[in-house]
């Protein structure tokens, strides 16, 4: 059977942290699964581009003259929202949200060379919002990441165990599948800031990938509320010891739909 590998244990082979035996089948099954090479390929962040994007951002920190950046952080912002209604005039459906969801590395470095680096040292500090550290990593996901992932009934109650006792929840796939036409793929354990994170994946009926997320942390109750982060949509709510999110696609209300039903579920309404 072909093994199914997690988005952690790519993560880890392409930061170098897997063993050699392991990293060896990796290398083997990526020659030969034209999927697992495109997850590889989605996860392997140029952290050279990435570098020199900071480098530019403290560039821009130190200088004085921010009038001028502004400006030219201006004009960019304006001829990419241009260049982006231009761009979804010729595209339809969903197929088009997703390619354009991967053109930001051109945009950034286009960006970067006019001089627009002051919009991105405006942004919030990486990891302010955890909710907003997830979306950069769904924002990763295509249908392909997913698709290949044909788990069986006892991987998921072992997932679901270790998810569940990871952020003191008790979880089931069968309370959490078969929702809004969902396919439920798999559970796994991340972390954010020394907090525990669990990502629960599923896959729409067009494949679209979409994921649940909670983190053990102290907060206010709040209800469901949309919203759109990094231009996935998205909806998220909070208990006094954890919060929600479920993100994914373009629809602001599916997903708040969808974060009223698991909320429901959770609490066994």
């Amino acid at each position: 059977m072909k093994r199914s590998w997690s988005d952690e244990e790519i993560t880890a082979f392409l930061d170098g942290e897997m063993a050699p035996r392991e990293a060896a089948r990796i290398r083997a099954g990526a020659g030969e699964d034209r999927a697992l090479a495109r997850r590889i390929e989605a996860l392997s962040l140029d952290r050279e581009a990435v570098a020199s994007a900071f480098d530019a951002l403290l560039d821009v920190a130190r200088s004085r003259d921010l009038g001028r950046c502004l400006e030219a952080g201006r004009g960019m912002a304006q001829g990419a929202a241009q260049g982006e209604a231009g761009g979804e005039a010729g595209r339809s459906g969903r197929a088009g949200h997703w390619r354009s969801r991967w053109a930001w590395p051109a945009s950034l470095a286009a960006a970067l060379a006019a001089g627009g680096v002051l919009a991105w040292a405006l942004m919030p500090a990486p990891g302010s919002d955890w909710r907003i550290e997830v979306a950069h990593y769904q924002a990763l996901y295509v249908p392909e990441t997913l698709s290949p992932i044909t788990p069986d009934s006892a991987r998921l109650q072992e997932e679901f165990a270790r998810a569940g006792k990871a952020i003191g929840l008790d979880l089931g796939p069968e309370e959490l599948a078969g929702i809004a036409g969902l396919e439920l793929r798999r559970a796994q354990v991340l972390g954010y800031r020394g907090a525990p994170l669990v990502q629960i994946a599923y896959s729409g009926p067009d494949g679209t990938p979409v994921a649940f997320c909670i983190i053990r942390r102290e907060g206010v109750a709040s209800p469901p509320e949309s919203d759109v982060l990094i231009g996935l949509a998205a909806a998220s709510w909070s208990s006094p010891t954890h919060g929600y999110l479920v993100i994914g696609g373009d629809d602001p209300e599916e997903m708040l739909t969808l974060a009223r039903e698991l909320r429901r579920r959770l609490e066994g309404g």
